[in-house]
């Protein structure tokens, strides 16, 4: 028992550091200042602040535009951060809360079946739709909690994984239907 709380700590802390990392590498290669400056001003401009000038949550349509346009406007990126189950997530909303950050999380192909469970077949990607669904769900209520605004995409999804963003649109459209907000905010296409 102690050793499993051991290394679930170790992954804990390895997320917390891979995120502060992406924030500086992030920032550092979008603006052309001097180091220290970069840092100061990157540092400041994360900070959303409590006024929550971008809801907690995952965002969508305009609210996901107005943040990127934040970011451009203040010369910073977001971290982007590949999540596999809900450690993961855990891990990357407390690190951008501690940070007060938005952050981007993403779920790839194969991480969507992990997320469900990695010894359920993926025929007709059945199971990489069906993680990247209940991940986004857990997703959009842990975001809320963390109260930290999230962008939710889909990653690189190449030509003969296309079914599974398929999946991923229909239970979208169901989603809007139900909820008023897409399940993702985004998704990537390698066409």
């Amino acid at each position: 028992m102690l050793t499993k709380c051991i290394l679930q700590v170790e992954h804990f802390l390895f997320v917390k550091l891979l995120l502060y990392f992406s924030l500086i590498t992030c920032t550092l290669a979008a603006l052309h200042t001097n180091c220290a400056e970069t840092i100061i001003s990157t540092h400041q401009s994360i900070e959303m602040g409590n006024s929550h000038q971008f809801s907690p949550g995952v965002l969508w349509g305009k609210n996901a535009k107005d943040l990127f346009s934040f970011c451009k406007q203040n010369n910073f990126a977001l971290p982007g951060v590949n999540v596999t189950g809900t450690n993961t997530v855990n891990a990357v909303l407390e690190t951008a809360r501690a940070a007060n950050s938005a952050v981007l999380i993403q779920f790839s192909h194969s991480g969507s079946q992990f997320f469900i469970g990695k010894s359920i077949k993926n025929l007709n990607e059945a199971a990489s739709i069906a993680g990247a669904i209940a991940g986004a769900q857990y997703v959009h209520q842990a975001s809320k909690v963390y109260d930290v605004p999230t962008i939710l995409h889909t990653d690189h999804c190449a030509k003969k994984i296309l079914p599974w963003v398929e999946g991923l649109l229909a239970a979208g459209e169901n989603h809007f239907n139900k909820h008023g907000q897409p399940l993702f905010t985004s998704h990537m296409l390698d066409l």
